[in-house]
């Protein structure tokens, strides 16, 4: 047995979040779905310098849920990192223009 944790990351429209170390990655479909409100699309955010997978609610802006702002920074610092990292891949006014809304969690995949 792995005595890695899995940082998990939960962002609630509101800005409320939860940090919290788990044994392993949350990856089922139910959990996932009852974390962001729905169906769920993949995604990458960066938190305190660390590259995360997001899970977003993938129908979130059709079902006019409430904006993210923690979320959409979260995506923002991972992109424009990853810019940097590999200049010219990345549009900058698509990352500016993204919207991020309902609740999300950021999953660390790798463990620590």
């Amino acid at each position: 047995m792995s005595d890695k944790n899995y940082k998990h990351i939960f962002i609630w429209s509101s800005g409320l979040h939860i940090e919290t170390d788990l044994k392993k990655p949350i990856e089922d479909l139910e959990h996932l779905q009852g974390i962001v409100g729905g169906l769920i699309e993949m995604s990458q955010g960066r938190y305190n310098g660390k590259n995360y997978t997001m899970w977003v609610n993938e129908e979130g802006l059709m079902h006019n849920l409430p904006i993210n702002q923690k979320a959409i920074k979260a995506y923002q610092d991972y992109w424009f990192w990853y810019e940097n990292e590999n200049p010219g891949t990345t549009s900058r006014t698509r990352i500016e223009q993204t919207k991020i809304v309902g609740n999300v969690v950021l999953i660390d995949e790798q463990g620590q």
